[in-house]
């Protein structure tokens, strides 16, 4: 009798920072030569800086990488339905709906602070709430007729919004967390999300790296992350 000992190999892991890496890019891989939908996106975020004068709480807004990086993210998974909590003055609304751009997708987002008319030159329809995101989630729960397969959330979440959130995901959603770096909200809405126990499939997607925003031949940073069910991420042959 002949006996074969079977000795685990050690598993190839990959950090979080490691991977972050390779997902943004493989979304960005393409984007050099979009010079022209480039040119658009910033026209856009010009106009809507206009809008900044009939703000009555001036709450800022985002940096052109980020708008630039949700238009890429967007372009690329090709979402119909997207949830946002934090309009302001529509930056990242448009930055979404100019990367979507087709009939048939529709974003609905909320804002606490302001509540200003947003300039919409895309094919995406974009639903407007002024309020709280307990609000507008209650309201879409209630309606019950429309799933998001992306989220935007630029703003605080409450631990007891999750439920009414999760009802309204379809399975294998994406969620975008702005303001991802320290303490700030970002970070904090993450820990909710995870403190739920409703996210366990879910991988972290930290902020693109300041090598490839030079690359791209941006300044600055971005602060948004991600989270993204295991499921979307699939290995392929080369």
């Amino acid at each position: 009798m002949i006996l074969y000992l079977c000795i685990d190999m050690n598993k190839v892991k990959i950090g979080t920072q490691e991977f972050s890496k390779a997902f943004w890019n493989k979304i960005f891989a393409e984007s050099s030569g979009w010079i022209e939908e480039k040119y658009i996106l910033f026209k856009l975020m010009r106009e809507l800086e206009t809008l900044s004068e009939k703000a009555q709480n001036p709450t800022g807004s985002i940096p052109p990488f980020t708008s630039y990086t949700l238009y890429c993210l967007t372009r690329f998974l090709q979402p119909t339905n997207i949830l946002e909590v934090g309009t302001y003055i529509g930056k990242s609304t448009l930055s979404m709906a100019y990367g979507l751009n087709k009939k048939g997708s529709t974003i609905h987002t909320c804002d606490f602070s302001n509540d200003i008319d947003l300039i919409n030159h895309t094919r995406c329809k974009i639903i407007q709430y002024h309020g709280v995101s307990t609000d507008m989630f209650s309201h879409l729960r209630q309606e019950g007729n429309i799933k998001f397969d992306l989220v935007n959330i630029d703003g605080r979440i409450p631990a007891e919004d999750i439920d009414d959130l999760v009802s309204l995901l379809e399975e294998g959603a994406v969620i975008c967390l702005d303001d991802f770096e320290g303490i700030e909200k970002g970070v904090i809405n993450h820990k909710t999300f995870i403190d739920s126990d409703q996210f366990e499939n879910y991988a972290l997607i930290y902020p693109p790296q300041e090598s490839l925003i030079k690359d791209l031949q941006f300044t600055g940073n971005s602060t948004i992350a991600l989270m993204i069910p295991q499921s979307l991420i699939s290995f392929v042959r080369q």
